[in-house]
């Protein structure tokens, strides 16, 4: 069986092995227009061009697509309460205002929309392009991979916190670097 984990991986394999080992793809935006490509193999790809310092590019055209991807992501919503994420702790609930509340201490950042289950954006006090220079800082350092999109006009970067599979080093780790590279912007 191959799924398209495998796939992107021997993609990355065959570039390395090509290339001498240097890696083509860093700074570069790969898109990719399927319009059948599921949601679960469009975070693969995602992941895979965090992993190789690139930006990804995915466009999902087809409603059947969409609303396949949108039914998985509700069964992983159900997998997140079944393994106890949503109990009666509050465990998701807790790392995302955690994580929200780190944010909104930082000096020059703020949270600019409240937490929609684990996702929540924030942006730097002073403008569009100093968001943008700590997005990409963020992101070049490999610590962590996080992405942007528009609020009202304005220039914001999405942090989500609570995957089913997320442990807290995980949240600390991508704080940290958010926190490190935005005190010497």
């Amino acid at each position: 069986h191959m799924d398209f984990r495998d796939v992107v991986h021997a993609t990355q394999a065959q570039m390395l092995k090509h290339f001498g080992g240097e890696n083509v793809f860093q700074g570069r935006v790969i898109e990719v227009h399927i319009g059948t490509l599921l949601a679960d193999q469009a975070f693969t790809f995602t992941d895979w061009t965090a992993e190789m310092k690139a930006k990804a590019s995915i466009c999902i055209s087809e409603p059947e697509t969409l609303i396949e991807s949108l039914e998985i992501a509700k069964s992983r919503i159900q997998i997140m309460i079944d393994r106890g994420m949503d109990n009666d702790k509050k465990v998701l609930q807790g790392l995302i205002d955690k994580a929200e509340a780190r944010i909104a201490a930082m000096p020059g950042l703020e949270v600019v929309t409240g937490r929609r289950l684990a996702l929540f954006t924030f942006a730097r006090t002073d403008g569009d392009e100093a968001t943008a220079s700590l997005l990409e800082r963020v992101n070049d350092d490999g610590r962590t991979y996080l992405t942007q999109t528009m609020h009202e006009g304005r220039y914001v970067i999405r942090l989500t916190m609570g995957q089913f599979d997320m442990e807290r080093a995980d949240m600390i780790a991508a704080l940290d670097a958010i926190e490190e590279i935005n005190a010497v912007l």
